[in-house]
């Protein structure tokens, strides 16, 4: 119990000390929600439904960068699904599939005898997310939500999903390209952000089509990573600013004031006493009990020789992080067009709290604005094409935003 006790009170704390999101979330109080951790976590019974319940706390803060992992906790129930699924129209649909039996176009019925949405709503506080969307689009990206073996009805047939850890987790293909019209039409695909090494290949592949008079870059379930401040160099032909970012500041005596507006307010001060001319002076104190430090958008010329034929990007919902970082100066500036569907909207720079036998707690400590001031987290970056696939194209194998970008290119 003490380890447990250690562990809830050090999350609580970086939440306190870092957090930066508190305006995109309704959990605004703070000790309550710990109080109630502690009532469901201090006798929560194993490991498993303790970091269940240390999940949920850190998702009621509705921040995508802000959540808790458990893996060796939730070791005995891992194992990718072998496919990415998510809602589309009123349906749950399979967007990818990588594992024999399943294919793009079906869709999942119910899952464990319950209708889809029902699963969902069931699991849905345990994920964290920076919306409704987002946290819907994560549900089959949480293996430990779902027992070993999930039986599934899918196109109304019964399936019985068997995961095996490290059997079908997602394929991880390098960052290539190709001409799709020689000359003319270049197409680069870059999956991820997180080694150095997408980067490396994607600036390869800009200076092998250079000679190209159009750019397609697919960015498409790339989660992010490290910002690729190289690429971005090497394509932007203009001046563009970087996001306008807060982050929390702690001030001694803005706390102190705040706090004792609080006491006024809850009549719990049995040692303070205040005339209601001094409750007055404190009410400007309340707005800036959890101030933020404005960072105003950096302005950034282009490089001397970047590429400076067009640019079509082709984006999707799982677009997210240093991926989003990517995207916005091409749409703020009118540098590319995007197509797809809006970005998850959500980035910023976790505090990582390293606490005992492999568990961690990531706090996002960054808000982002595009540079004009307007709010960006849990809205995305809105695309200039919207191109949603249709079960039938999904089922067919097309790609219709490949293909709208393509007629745009032409």
């Amino acid at each position: 119990m003490g380890e447990r006790a250690f562990i809830a009170s050090s999350v609580r704390c970086a939440v306190e000390l870092t957090f930066a999101h508190w305006q995109g979330t309704t959990a605004r109080d703070l000790d309550g929600s710990y109080r109630d951790l502690l009532d469901s976590v201090l006798d929560a019974g194993d490991r498993y439904r303790f970091s269940l319940e240390m999940a949920a706390f850190m998702a009621s803060l509705q921040n995508a960068h802000t959540m808790y992992r458990d893996p060796v906790g939730w070791r005995a129930f891992s194992g990718a699904f072998g496919f990415a699924a998510e809602p589309v129209g009123s349906e749950w649909m399979i967007t990818r599939a990588w594992r024999p039996g399943f294919r793009a176009g079906q869709t999942i019925d119910s899952i464990g005898g319950a209708p889809t949405e029902s699963a969902y709503q069931d699991r849905r506080r345990f994920i964290s997310a920076s919306c409704e969307r987002g946290r819907r689009r994560r549900l089959f990206e949480r293996p430990h939500l779902f027992p070993r073996d999930v039986r599934l009805r899918i196109d109304g047939r019964k399936v019985l999903c068997r995961r095996l850890p490290g059997r079908w987790e997602p394929p991880a293909p390098p960052t290539g390209g190709r001409w799709l019209a020689r000359r003319r039409t270049a197409y680069i695909r870059i999956p991820s952000f997180g080694e150095p090494a997408h980067e490396r290949r994607a600036l390869e592949l800009v200076r092998r089509f250079r000679e190209a008079s159009t750019l397609v870059l697919d960015v498409r379930g790339n989660s992010g990573g490290r910002t690729p401040s190289r690429l971005l160099a090497a394509l932007m032909d203009r001046p563009w600013r970087w996001w306008a970012e807060s982050t929390p500041q702690r001030i001694g005596i803005i706390a102190t004031n705040a706090h004792l507006l609080q006491l006024a307010d809850d009549h719990r001060g049995t040692q303070v006493r205040s005339a209601p001319d001094e409750v007055a002076s404190l009410e400007r104190f309340r707005a800036w009990e959890r101030i933020q430090l404005w960072i105003p958008p950096i302005a950034n010329l282009p490089a001397r020789r970047p590429y400076r034929g067009r640019v079509l990007l082709l984006v999707d919902g799982r677009c997210s992080s240093a991926c989003e970082d990517f995207l916005m100066p091409f749409k703020t500036t009118g540098r590319g067009t995007l197509v797809g569907t809006t970005t998850a909207g959500t980035t910023g720079q976790p505090y990582l709290l390293e606490l005992p036998r492999g568990v961690q707690a990531l706090v996002g400590t960054k808000r982002a604005y595009f540079p004009d001031g307007r709010p960006f987290e849990g809205i995305g970056i809105d695309v200039d094409e919207a191109v949603v696939a249709t079960r039938e194209e999904l089922l067919q194998d097309r790609d219709p935003v490949l293909e709208r970008a393509t007629a745009l290119a032409s």
